[in-house]
This record gives C-alpha cells, sequence and structure tokens, in this order.
C-alpha cells in the first residue's frame, strides 16, 4: 500500500445540513486512518467567525441543527471548555469554527491534511420534476454562490466556469472540481449532460445512490460512465476519470457505520507527499482510483504498449473478480426509451438506453492480479475489480458488494 493516501473529497457538518459539529466529523475521519479529508459543505466554504448555531434537545429534522447529544460527544473528546459558547436570554449557542481554526487545530503534519471547499448545490423545476446539480470544488477559499441555467447541461457548465473564475480571482492555481452523484435524487443527470461539458475532468461513480427503487433495464452509474467516455474519446477529447466518496452527513455511534456516515466510499491518491500540492495535482492527473472497500497495490498502465495492469492488496478469505471494460470505435450511437413502470413520489423521467457495444466485458479475471491489452480498436481500457464482500448499507444505485475501479486509459496517456 505505500504510496496510495486515502481520502474523502466529499463531507459535510453543520455549516450546512448535517447534524455533526467539524471537530467530530475530522476526528471521526482522522480516527479510521484517512490521509487527508477535505471539508465540501453546501453553498458555504466555512470562513465567517460568527457562525453560531442553537444548542438544542434534537437535531431535529433536516437540514440539521446541533443537538446536546452532539455537544456531548465534543465535550467528551475536547473537552467542554474548548468551544466557544454564549446565552442569549434563555438560549445558549454555539461558534462553529472556521475551515482554517479546524484546520490548526486538527491537522498532523505528514499524517492527517485538511482541504477546504464547498460543494456548489442548486436544482431547475424542468417539466419533469425538480432537478439537482452538484459540484464539490476544493482549495478556494470563497464561497461561490450557485447560479441557475436553462437546463441541467447548462448548470453544470456555468457553475463549473464560476469555480474557474474564482480560482483566478484568488490566484489559486491547484484547485480540484467534481461532479457529484449523477442519479441522485432520481436520474438527475444524464449522460448527455456530462457529454456536453467536455472541460469536465471528475465525476463520482459511487456515492450513496438514488432516493428511489431503480427500474430495471435502466442504465448503472458504470454505463453512464462509459457512455460518457466513449463519447468523449471518439471526439478526440480527454477522459472524464472517476471518483468515489461517502457524501458523509453523520459521526454519531448510531449512524457512523450506516449510510450518509464514514468510511463508505473514498478515494486512494498516488502521492509522494501529503501536501495540498500533492494531492490535488495527482487527483488533477487522475492518479488515483475510487473504491467502496477493494483496496489496489498496484494499477499500472505502460502507454507504449497499452498493457493496464492490477494487483489487489487482497484479504484472507475474500474472493476477487477483475473485470477489463472497453469501447470499440465506430460503437452503436442509437438510443432508446426504456419502458418502464416509475416507483410511487419519483420524478416523471424519460430515461434512455444505450447500446450493449459501450462498456463491454472484454477480459474477466477471478484472482488477485491480471492484465490486459488496449486493443487498437479500443477507445479506452479500464478495470472494475470486485468482491464477494457486501457493503455496509447499499442504496438504490449503490454497489451491493465491494468493489473497486480504476480510471480509463487510452493510447494518449489518459491526458
Amino acid at each position: 500500500m505505500n504510496g496510495w493516501l486515502k481520502g474523502a473529497l466529499h463531507t459535510h457538518t453543520l455549516w450546512s445540513d448535517s447534524p455533526g459539529l467539524p471537530e467530530n466529523m475530522a476526528v471521526s475521519y482522522r480516527d479510521r486512518g484517512f490521509d487527508f479529508l477535505c471539508c465540501t459543505d453546501h453553498n458555504v466554504y466555512a470562513d465567517d467567525r460568527q457562525m453560531w448555531r442553537e444548542l438544542l434537545p434534537d437535531e431535529g429534522d433536516w437540514p440539521h441543527t446541533l443537538s446536546r447529544a452532539e455537544f456531548s460527544r465534543f465535550a467528551a473528546r475536547f473537552g467542554a471548555n474548548k468551544a466557544e459558547v454564549k446565552k442569549i436570554g434563555f438560549k445558549t449557542f454555539v461558534r462553529l469554527r472556521t475551515f482554517d481554526e479546524l484546520k490548526r487545530e486538527m491537522e498532523i503534519p505528514g499524517r492527517f491534511l485538511m482541504i477546504g471547499g464547498e460543494e456548489i448545490t442548486g436544482w431547475l423545476d424542468l417539466p419533469d420534476g425538480e432537478r439537482h446539480a452538484h459540484l464539490v470544488y476544493l482549495n478556494i477559499p470563497k464561497t461561490i454562490p450557485f447560479a441557475p441555467g436553462r437546463n441541467v447541461a447548462e448548470m453544470i457548465k456555468i457553475n463549473r466556469n464560476a469555480v474557474e473564475q474564482a480560482a483566478a480571482e484568488c490566484g489559486v492555481e491547484d484547485y480540484f472540481v467534481m461532479l457529484n452523484h449523477t442519479h441522485w435524487r432520481y436520474f438527475d443527470v444524464t449522460p448527455e449532460d456530462v457529454i456536453a461539458n467536455p472541460e469536465l475532468r471528475h465525476m463520482e461513480i459511487c456515492n450513496k445512490g438514488a432516493c428511489y427503487p431503480i427500474p430495471e433495464g435502466a442504465y448503472s452509474a458504470d454505463k453512464l460512465y462509459d457512455v460518457v467516455n466513449a463519447h468523449r474519446v471518439e471526439a478526440g477529447l480527454p477522459v472524464i476519470w472517476c471518483a468515489a466518496s461517502d457524501d458523509s452527513h453523520f459521526y454519531d455511534p448510531r449512524r457512523i457505520d450506516g449510510s450518509g456516515g464514514v468510511n463508505d466510499a473514498w478515494v486512494m491518491v498516488r502521492g509522494e507527499r501529503l501536501d495540498t500540492t500533492s494531492v490535488i495535482g495527482a487527483l488533477n492527473r487522475g492518479d488515483y482510483y475510487p473504491t467502496c472497500g477493494v483496496l489496489l497495490d498496484a494499477v499500472e498502465f505502460d502507454p507504449a504498449s497499452g498493457r493496464l495492469h492490477v494487483d489487489v492488496h487482497a484479504l484472507p478469505g475474500v474472493n476477487y473478480r477483475i473485470r477489463f471494460v472497453a469501447t470499440r470505435r465506430g460503437f452503436d450511437h442509437r438510443t432508446g426509451v426504456l419502458d418502464y413502470k416509475r416507483p410511487a413520489e419519483a420524478p416523471a423521467r424519460v430515461i434512455h438506453t444505450y447500446s450493449d457495444e459501450i462498456g463491454r466485458t472484454v477480459k474477466t479475471v477471478s484472482g488477485v492480479a491480471a492484465d490486459c491489452q488496449l486493443d487498437d480498436n479500443d477507445l479506452y481500457l479500464r478495470a472494475v475489480i470486485e468482491s464477494d464482500q457486501p457493503v455496509r448499507a447499499a442504496q438504490y444505485y449503490h454497489p451491493r458488494f465491494q468493489c473497486a475501479w480504476t480510471q480509463p486509459y487510452t493510447m494518449k496517456e489518459n491526458k
């Protein structure tokens, strides 16, 4: 496992809709062996020193408030005197630490790195219902407000461009931006929306999933990913790299190990140093892989020969299967419309179907090491490494078994 850094790209606290104090969130990741943690609350970069939350008997409904139980967990870990508290009348308020304060208090040089950011969160009311598009950005020290568009593709483009503009205004070169959970709430972002944004270089292939049951025959998160890359590479455009996150909201003992908790999905980044420049640089080179449990010792692609090699960090008693996935040049571009019964309360969506020629399995190996050759007629080659270990808290569209994904590789060295 030398050279791999374990990281969380997408997390939440009481700065937005989580019931968790920032300190409780940070220590939850640090104690579970994460090397770096990115703080990405909805529509806010945590820099306001006057962000106070009222201390209440319970956390209430979404968006959550600060409960006495959450504050008690903070006091047990850090001491109640570590919190800045004030009383107004009969009410008690606790000040939330800014990101810079949290970084100074929780970061451990060479062991645990913290990177600030935001999840730009917004939606449009369209004829087929509300459609969301969320983008995480990292290492730009300001809040970037959500900007709507006329459709989802335009919404993604406008907000990605806003990130680029904010980075320039702040003089930041080492920044990262990623499209989140395309299937949440219910097929809200389509493959066509992503194809229309060739400047976007990262997207989540694994997040919690969707809010409603998935119809039989509907495209998977992996299929969406292959559709996008097949069209991109065929058009001479760069691949889009894939990430995974647990999108954490809960850090209490009852929920931390379930859906919305910690250590459900993450990225492994290849880096020699644990600092922001190194981590962001590796991410933006696509030198990382996403996982929801399976770890890899090696991912090696030789651009001269087109050979992709994978070594699994095998656990005793666990069985593994390595599938190599590709799409050939000249694939069938035709789409259809899925005939399905809409789940109760789900938005009325037209769900497209795509050719089986896109994202086909070209080789399967049962075991912990395998390689595959990128054929001259293949647009790209990637691997999916699957185990027989169930995930802890699968939701609609979340993988049922622990797995990992490599990035897609082309003969252009994945640039």
